[in-house]
């Protein structure tokens, strides 16, 4: 099974992105599948928890891939690269999308109608383009 997890920098909640990753890896022991994660490699929110958690899980002896796909500043410049790395784990064909989405709070932002972080939703729209399943979970700024 390969899962992409993909959200919020400024996602909190550990335990949701870990249990929602024990879930579907205990659905590949149950079948004897492979388990890949594909994530972007932020150094905080809910890929560090996804990284963390598969780092864990592989120290105590469990077969975990860990893909992590960076943005490439230096091609596609500030705006472009992350959308691009976006692109790049949705082409690898994961069976499903993990998302983890907080509420946009960009002042300069110009919807006008409450969404997540572009990031996240940029990630969401191109699996929905490509069919994939997407289990998409929202943290407490939904609320504020």
């Amino acid at each position: 099974m390969k899962v992409v997890v993909t959200g919020s920098r400024t996602w909190r909640e550990r335990e949701q992105v870990e249990d929602q990753l024990d879930k579907l890896y205990l659905q590949t022991l149950e079948v004897s599948q492979d388990f890949e994660l594909i994530h972007g490699g932020a150094k905080d929110g809910a890929d560090l928890f996804a990284h963390e958690w598969a780092e864990n899980l592989s120290r105590a002896g469990f077969a975990i891939t860990e893909t992590v796909i960076r943005p490439d500043y230096n091609t596609w410049g500030p705006k472009i690269a992350p959308l691009q790395r976006n692109t790049l784990m949705i082409l690898r064909g994961p069976d499903v999308v993990l998302a983890f989405a907080e509420r946009c709070v960009n002042p300069t932002c110009k919807r006008r109608y409450t969404h997540s972080t572009h990031g996240t939703w940029d990630a969401v729209s191109k699996a929905f383009k490509a069919r994939i399943e997407v289990r998409e979970t929202r943290g407490t700024t939904w609320n504020s």
